[in-house]
This record gives C-alpha cells, sequence and structure tokens, in this order.
C-alpha cells in the first residue's frame, strides 16, 4: 500500500500598526486567502502552490482601533482597501513612495473565511491566545464595520 500525504494550508491573519510621514497612524488587518490547493485537496509535495510574494491575495482592511481591545458584542470601523501582496503578512519597514512605516501588532492563524460582495465572517486565534471571531459587512461603498462575537 502506497503512502498518501496531503498538503495542508494554514492561513494567516496579521495586524499591522501603519504609521504616516505626517504622524497619523491606524492598522492594517490582512486576512489571507487560501490557494486554489487548500486543504483537503491532494497536491504531491513536489506539486504543492507556491505563492509569489507579489501576488494580491490578502483581503486588507484600514482600522483605527487595534482588534484584541474590541470586546466581545463591539463593532469597529474599517475602510476596505485594495488586496494586499503576500508579502505583507511578514514585512516590517518603511514603505515605498513615502507611505510610511508598518510593524506588526499581532499574528495569528485564520479560519473559516467565508467572503460575498457585501460580508466576510472568519475565526482568528491571535499568538497572544486571543480569540476572535468577526463578521465584517460593508455599509456603504469602501466603508465597513467589523463585528466581534463569541
Amino acid at each position: 500500500m502506497t503512502a498518501t500525504r496531503v498538503v495542508c494550508f494554514m492561513a494567516s491573519a496579521a495586524l499591522l500598526h501603519h504609521e504616516l510621514p505626517g504622524g497619523e497612524a491606524h492598522f492594517d488587518l490582512l486576512l489571507e486567502r487560501a490557494p486554489e490547493d487548500a486543504p483537503g485537496e491532494w497536491s504531491p509535495p513536489d506539486q504543492a502552490k507556491i505563492r509569489d510574494p507579489d501576488e494580491r491575495f490578502l483581503i486588507a482592511f484600514r482600522v483605527v482601533r487595534r482588534l484584541a481591545i474590541v470586546a466581545t458584542g463591539d463593532s469597529v470601523a474599517a475602510t476596505r482597501l485594495p488586496d494586499h501582496r503576500a508579502r505583507y503578512l511578514a514585512y516590517e519597514g518603511a514603505l515605498s513612495q513615502d507611505r510610511g512605516v508598518v510593524s506588526r501588532d499581532a499574528v495569528g492563524e485564520l479560519r473559516g473565511l467565508k467572503e460575498a460582495a457585501a460580508r466576510i465572517t472568519c475565526e482568528i486565534r491571535w499568538l497572544d491566545d486571543v480569540h476572535q471571531r468577526l463578521v465584517i459587512e460593508r455599509v456603504q461603498g469602501d466603508a465597513w464595520r467589523i463585528c466581534v462575537n463569541d
């Protein structure tokens, strides 16, 4: 009997602290979409999909508050940003074109990401052991609201 190997994908979430050149700051919430060969699908190890760090597959939101301090049942306003490149899950430092500096505030494991046109749901287990279920809904245009549920 031949052993089979399953290549699993563990999606990530990151919260970047983004300091702008003028001194203002906000946080960027990044949610990683699974690749085409997501968990449960078999791929030979030599054919597992390697992601290009310049591929834009991160769902991104600008928020003004650190998510870990948002209590269960509360919400925070968010602005939908263009999808970000994979490299920003681990990047810290100066941004090109004088867009400021980012540092990782939190990183975690993302599960159950479901994305629709006006609603995104997911669970995040941050590395500091905070567990959050997020419901992110479009209010109007690029304006969204992130609700923290239990």
